[in-house]
This record gives C-alpha cells, sequence and structure tokens, in this order.
C-alpha cells in the first residue's frame, strides 16, 4: 500500500496524473488484504481523479480522498 500512496503523492503534482493514478489503482487491486473494507472505496476515489484529470480539472481532493482512504482501511485492518 505504501507504493500506492507514494504514486498517488507523486499523481498530484504531475502534470500527467493519469498513467500513476492508474498504477496507484493497480497496487491497491493487488494488494493482499481488503485493507478494512476500503479498498473499494480508495478505487472509487482514484477513478473520480482520473475522470478529473480527463476533463482538465485538478484531482488533487480526488487523490487526497483515496490516500485517506488507504490509510483508514490500514488502521481498521490492525
Amino acid at each position: 500500500m505504501e507504493k500506492a500512496i507514494d504514486l498517488l503523492q507523486k499523481a498530484k503534482t504531475d502534470s500527467t496524473p493519469i498513467p500513476m493514478l492508474q498504477k496507484a489503482k493497480e497496487q491497491i487491486k493487488d494488494a493482499r488484504h481488503n485493507k478494512g473494507g476500503r479498498r473499494g472505496d480508495a478505487i472509487e476515489a482514484i477513478n473520480e481523479a482520473i475522470e478529473v484529470s480527463k476533463k482538465g480539472g485538478n484531482p488533487e481532493s480526488k487523490i487526497n480522498q483515496a490516500i485517506a482512504m488507504i490509510h483508514s482501511g490500514t488502521d481498521r485492518a490492525h
């Protein structure tokens, strides 16, 4: 999950964030556990960030939401 978070952090400042967002989504999908039930929420937020990016908008708030979901799920899983 750390790799996914790292990719998401980098995507916030990258001029072409979509590839990093897609890689982060794959990292989350491939994670061993459901991260306290928040995996789906994180993936949904990343999908929304991708859509915002495709429309030329700033996806930072959706990326932050995805990061928060990952942290929340990791905390719940422990």
